[in-house]
């Protein structure tokens, strides 16, 4: 067996990621669903030599329909999923997705090593699949099973040692700022806050919003909020309704490049989320020198802490936003000394560590 060797991996949408597992190995096929709409917002091109493309089609249907058409999906791909699988060295699945699934149970069905990373929330299993997933897992990782549950913290994910945190990321180390920038808003008596995120209910912008209805009362200050959903047009009537719409900036969906250039135009990161997995927003946010301000959910709970770059919201209300809003404001030598630490933990969470990282899995499995 070469140093180097062959894999075949699914999508997951982080192509940014698979890019850096084909840094390690000599060949990289990728099986991917075809979309045949161009959407180039917030698109990451993958140029990579080493990578070979497989592209399919989606399994048809939604709901029950997809369930019932998934068969006669699979048994049409087959053949080439066969052709896939013994040529490679080791499949590297990636879940939640139809096309994950297919990598572990050919991986099941021939013995082929495989690395499974699991990108969902690993303490919040909601669906069927999801329990299915996990419950495999739990059961079936070995040292020629590793499986890598996105997330972190000081415990193990799991009592069967051969499941490892893998944190999440898509910052590079040329993105990150060599030193605190000496412009923030904050230390000009301008208060910039940004959230970042999918808008739905759960991410707590609503919260924010009304966190700046306070605010803007005693300083200046200002929300961006970047990214598109369901409850976007909720957050625009509700800033609307508290007539603070001079205060709040809605970008709508940007690309990473983007999304790095307003952080640096901004102080403070607000996170108030129910649940998640690991926020790459937040290593982008401290990245750029934004302290941060979320709520302890999965691995935040300890990272924060951790990084002495922010703080948790006892509470996840408005007022707990507020008060810590208001004591960076009001202590901007903190503020500074904080940002520093932002900038200086991100280093340790870049792609760069995160390929270091796949190629120290890669290098576990047992391939005989």
């Amino acid at each position: 067996m070469e140093n180097s060797p062959t894999g075949w991996a699914t999508d997951g949408g982080f192509p940014f990621q698979i890019d850096n597992v084909a840094a390690n190995v000599d060949e990289l096929i990728l099986v991917v669903p075809e979309i045949k709409k161009e959407n180039k917002s917030g698109s990451i091109f993958i140029t990579s030599p080493k990578i070979k493309f497989y592209p399919i089609s989606k399994p048809p249907g939604r709901g029950i329909w997809r369930k019932i058409f998934f068969p006669f999906w699979f048994l049409y791909y087959l053949p080439l999923f066969i052709k896939l699988t013994l040529k490679t060295d080791f499949i590297h699945p990636i879940i939640p997705g139809d096309v994950g699934t297919v990598g572990i149970f050919m991986s099941h069905l021939t013995g082929k090593p495989m690395l499974l990373r699991y990108s969902g929330n690993w303490y919040k299993t909601k669906t069927l699949a999801e329990k299915m997933w996990k419950k495999y897992m739990e059961k079936y990782a070995s040292p020629k099973r590793i499986i890598l549950a996105t997330g972190g913290g000081k415990k193990p994910p799991s009592t069967n040692k051969n499941i490892y945190w893998i944190f999440s990321t898509s910052i590079s180390e040329t993105e990150i700022l060599s030193k605190p920038r000496k412009n923030y808003g904050l230390l000009q008596k301008k208060t910039n806050l940004i959230h970042i995120g999918r808008q739905t209910e759960s991410k707590g912008t609503d919260l924010i919003i009304r966190s700046i209805k306070e605010l803007s009362k005693k300083y200046k200050i200002s929300l961006q909020v970047i990214g598109d959903g369901d409850f976007l047009p909720y957050l625009k009537n509700l800033a609307k309704k508290l007539q603070i719409e001079n205060h709040i900036l809605f970008t709508g969906k940007l690309t990473h490049e983007e999304i790095i250039k307003e952080l640096r135009k901004t102080d403070i990161l607000v996170f108030p989320s129910k649940t998640e997995g690991f926020p790459k927003v937040v290593m982008e946010a401290m990245s750029q020198g934004n302290v941060v301000i979320s709520t302890g959910v999965s691995v935040l709970k300890d990272l924060i802490p951790e990084s002495h770059a922010g703080f948790i919201l006892e509470e996840r209300s408005p007022e707990e936003i507020t008060k810590h809003v208001e004591y960076l404001i009001n202590h901007p030598n903190k503020f500074v000394e904080m940002a520093a630490h932002a900038i200086e933990f991100s280093k340790n969470y870049t792609l760069e560590q995160w390929r270091k990282e796949i190629n120290k899995y890669i290098k576990m499995l047992h391939f005989k």
